[in-house]
């Protein structure tokens, strides 16, 4: 759901949208799709009655990936309809591409959430993800490094040839990236807030 996701919600399940006569949303352990073939407020009207009947059929009520309430909200400029939660590196390389190695080790043994903060100029994508150790975050943050950043040496921090700027962090099982920042200072402070999230995390 959260991979195609554009639009606000509309209330129906756990997290829905619609659009061009198809609603999508999720409830419990399903995702659903309801599409009417044809626009407009009648087609609309009986994909939403279809929705909310679907819904109220599902009694299971599902719980987010963990990962996902780690991220810092609005106050540090979260755009609510940009978290992705991934468990493939193709999916990750559609909306951020990083390599085509799947250098972070992303699986669906680790979980890892892509949001975006701020607009336009101010645009930095942050990149969460959890893994089963330690040792597991520290290998995948230097192939991270060595392969995102290798003009900087493989350091933690370098400035993109479009100007923009990178910076990696670990934290125990966590690795946490800002990317493309306008400034070393944006990326820091995305980073800062990250962290005190994760410090909570026992």
């Amino acid at each position: 759901f959260s991979f195609e996701r554009q639009g606000e919600s509309v209330g129906i399940g756990q997290g829905s949208e619609i659009g061009g006569g198809l609603l999508r949303f999720w409830k419990g352990r399903y995702l659903i799709s309801i599409f009417a073939d044809g626009e407009g407020p009648a087609a609309d009207s009986a994909v939403l009655q279809l929705g909310r009947l679907t819904a109220a059929a599902i009694r299971d009520q599902g719980t987010p990936p963990r990962v996902v309430g780690l991220i810092p909200g609005r106050d540090a400029g979260l755009v609510d309809t940009s978290v992705r939660y991934l468990t493939s590196p193709v999916l990750l390389n559609q909306r951020l591409f990083i390599s085509h190695e799947n250098v972070l080790g992303i699986n669906r043994q680790t979980g890892a959430v892509l949001a975006q903060y701020g607009q336009d100029a101010a645009k930095t994508s942050l990149l969460l993800i959890q893994y089963p150790s330690t040792a597991a975050a520290t290998a995948a943050s230097r192939r991270l490094m060595a392969a995102y950043l290798s003009e900087t040496g493989g350091a933690d921090r370098g400035r993109r040839p479009d100007g923009r700027w990178t910076v990696v962090r670990q934290q125990n099982t966590f690795l946490a990236a800002a990317i493309g920042a306008p400034s070393e200072a944006a990326a820091e402070a995305l980073l800062t807030a990250t962290e005190r999230a994760l410090r909570s995390v026992r």
